[in-house]
């Protein structure tokens, strides 16, 4: 052993490690470039100041971290295609994005999570889009936006996205669409917000942990999509509805979220014009509830409401709310009401917390909005308390929308 590795090691430090300079040990190049590749892997959901202040961190390192670079530029990409009303004199930044990508395609293999907006695109910008589908092959997560114009090119392309396991579909969901979608056999989350046809006889190729689905949804259709999630579903958000059947949720051995959404009928929605029956809205809940009463797991309970409603009041209620306090599941913790607060008769909480035959043991939480302490049996304070004597929390809250979930 030479002198400075004998001195070196009864420094404390064994021969074959690097000596510690001024700034630290030092490490190798390699080595730290590739722990920087494997935080930008393992923390996809970094906020963008974030991964941007990493990024000028990597790019005053060293003009050879380059590449390293561009992992962190491009893993969260946004491109809107949708017409701009008023016109700026140069090409706008998503047009100025694509045509980098489509210049140099390697670059579309570094993107982890995509949103598209390509309602109202030009048939040129969707199939330059869409042609980067075939690319994306580190994709995790998209985001897209589209109408019916737009739903052609994008069932041709979605199957291509088997890397994909986390998926949100903001349009009306064809046959074609559904096919392709039903291809990707690594979906585990699953979020849609549109019409969803009832004439799909194929079963998907996933096993979904998650399925949020923003607009009513068939019987049908709601068994198609979960035919393979018995036994792994664990989040599940489903609108209310007075036209279709309730689901059963009793075979959902591994629920623990339920989300129930008001229902949203917008302007292309085919019975915008009926009014909601809060009656068979009110069965509707119901049934699904009961249905889920026995699940082993089931912790939380939520009505929410789509982000189109905002804090919108649910439909009248209060008529069947013993029927849906009286059904909650066994296991149940958490049961947040928000703005259905107002449209549920509250006096029947007392009975949740009394009753032994409708008391829930786990519960320890209730959230309402707030809008609905005007509506509590007796002056809130003394409804806390009285809660609070039976080991349950009362929480009175300002946001019903269910990206507040």
């Amino acid at each position: 052993m030479a002198a400075s590795e004998a001195d070196h090691e009864l420094q404390g430090f064994p021969a074959h490690t690097l000596r510690p300079t001024s700034l630290g040990t030092a490490l190798p190049f390699k080595l730290v470039t590739e722990c920087l590749h494997a935080l930008d892997a393992d923390f996809p959901h970094w906020s963008v100041p974030m991964r941007l202040a990493t990024l000028r961190a990597i790019c005053l390192c060293s003009k050879s971290w380059s590449a390293l670079g561009r992992c962190f530029l491009y893993s969260q990409v946004g491109v809107s295609l949708q017409p701009i009303v008023v016109h700026a004199p140069r090409t706008p930044r998503s047009l100025r994005l694509l045509a980098t990508l489509l210049a140099r395609r390697s670059l579309a293999s570094l993107i982890v999570n995509l949103t598209l907006r390509i309602e109202g695109a030009r048939a040129v910008d969707l199939l330059a889009v869409t042609s980067l589908f075939d690319d994306l092959s580190g994709l995790s997560y998209l985001e897209v936006s589209f109408g019916d114009h737009e739903v052609r090119h994008l069932s041709s392309k979605l199957g291509l996205l088997q890397h994909a396991n986390r998926l949100m579909l903001q349009g009306p969901v064809t046959p074609s669409l559904a096919r392709a979608l039903f291809s990707l056999e690594r979906i585990d989350k699953l979020r849609i917000r549109g019409p969803f046809p009832d004439e799909v006889c194929l079963k998907p190729a996933f096993t979904l942990r998650q399925l949020i689905l923003e607009r009513e949804t068939s019987l049908k259709s709601f068994h198609v999509l979960t035919s393979y999630a018995m036994f792994r579903l664990q989040h599940l958000a489903l609108t209310a509805s007075d036209s279709q059947e309730p689901p059963s949720l009793s075979w959902f051995l591994c629920l623990r979220t339920l989300i129930i959404l008001q229902p949203y009928r917008g302007s292309k929605h085919a019975q915008r014009s009926r009014k909601v029956d809060s009656d068979k809205l009110a069965a509707f809940v119901a049934a699904v509830l009961g249905s889920a009463r026995r699940l082993p797991l089931l912790d939380v309970i939520a009505f929410r409401n789509p982000d189109q409603l905002g804090n919108a009041n649910w439909p009248d209620m209060r008529r069947s709310s013993a029927q849906i306090f009286g059904v909650l599941p066994y296991s149940l913790g958490y049961l947040s009401l928000s703005t259905a607060a107002t449209s549920l008769d509250l006096r029947h909480v007392d009975d949740l917390l009394i009753d032994k035959a409708t008391r829930t043991p786990a519960l320890a939480r209730i959230s309402m909005d707030k809008t609905a302490k005007a509506l509590v049996p007796r002056p809130d304070d003394e409804y806390e308390r009285r809660a609070a004597a039976k080991g349950v929390e009362i929480v009175w809250t300002s946001n019903a929308a269910l990206s507040a979930a």
